[in-house]
């Protein structure tokens, strides 16, 4: 039997990834179909460390990010070695524009630094890319194909923001950061799995479309506090709202059963 007859579904993204690492240990061809967050994926964190690094360049975890992530490559010994440098009161900004060996980095992150005053989030995002060859890079790692997905996702997710007014790269960070801190899932791009095994949640699966179907992790427990509706006997019913597409407003009746339920254990 081919092995695009055979699909594996989860209720949750993250187990997903678990077996796709074991079928690629055991060279059997897999791909990430659909299905989680697309503000989860390694891509997503990789753009929003460097919007947040252009909003606040004195900021020194996502510009730390942003230096070990493909758009520069530097592997943890150069970060270490660049830390010696580091005092009471230095940013890692400061830091790097005094090494040589970030030169290059420094450059770039500038010409980026500059182009945020007449650019969108979206076009500056994309000259990142020009100037780094950032999507070349993680279409030649491992699973290229849906790490390069999640990318156009996200090119597309700017393209929305840039339309409903959010496009200046503050206003996006600042959307960006609201979403990540509330949980927000943003839709991953769906990818075709060719010959592949398919990996994908529930909520993507269409229907029965292979002859051989896994679903693992049946006994797993759910949070008991994601649903958008809560009940608690002594409060009554609330309802976590959706203003737009990508925002979510948590009422006070509902962070108030969350606590009571927190709190009970349950």
């Amino acid at each position: 039997m081919p092995y695009r007859d055979i699909a594996i579904i989860s209720r949750t993204w993250a187990p997903l990834d678990v077996y796709l690492g074991v079928l690629t240990a055991m060279k059997i061809p897999a791909v990430h179909a659909g299905g989680g967050s697309l503000l989860d994926t390694r891509e997503a964190l990789d753009i929003y460390a460097l919007v947040s690094f252009l909003t606040e360049p004195n900021d020194d975890i996502p510009l730390v990010a942003l230096l070990r992530s493909p758009f520069f490559a530097f592997s943890d010994i150069d970060l270490h070695n660049a830390a010696d440098d580091l005092e009471k009161g230095v940013s890692w900004w400061q830091v790097i524009k005094s090494r040589p060996e970030f030169a290059r980095s420094v450059d770039i992150l500038q010409n980026l630094l500059d182009a945020r005053a007449t650019m969108s989030s979206g076009q500056v995002v994309q000259l990142a890319d020009t100037l780094t060859g950032y999507g070349a890079v993680i279409a030649n790692l491992p699973h290229g194909a849906r790490r390069s997905a999640d990318l156009r996702g996200m090119h597309d997710l700017f393209r929305r923001l840039e339309r409903q007014g959010r496009g200046d790269v503050f206003g996006t960070t600042r959307f960006l950061r609201e979403l990540i801190e509330t949980e927000t899932e943003v839709p991953r791009p769906s990818l075709d799995s060719g010959e592949a095994v398919s990996l994908m949640t529930i909520h993507k699966a269409k229907g029965l479309e292979w002859p051989i179907v896994f679903i693992p992790d049946l006994a797993r427990d759910m949070k008991s506090d994601s649903s958008v509706i809560l009940v608690d006997p002594d409060i009554g019913v609330a309802f976590q709202m959706e203003s737009d597409r990508y925002e979510k407003t948590e009422p006070a009746i509902h962070k108030l059963i969350k606590h009571r339920r927190k709190k009970r254990g349950n």
